[in-house]
């Protein structure tokens, strides 16, 4: 059970990382 969590928190932190990626690439965009 203990060895679930972790990989759920793996998985949440991929997709903040894609979302801030995306967030941060439009950002760029609007800027120029």
């Amino acid at each position: 059970m203990s060895d679930s969590k972790p990989n759920q928190g793996s998985e949440l932190n991929e997709i903040v990382n894609k979302r801030n990626k995306w967030l941060f690439t439009s950002f760029n965009i609007s800027e120029y």
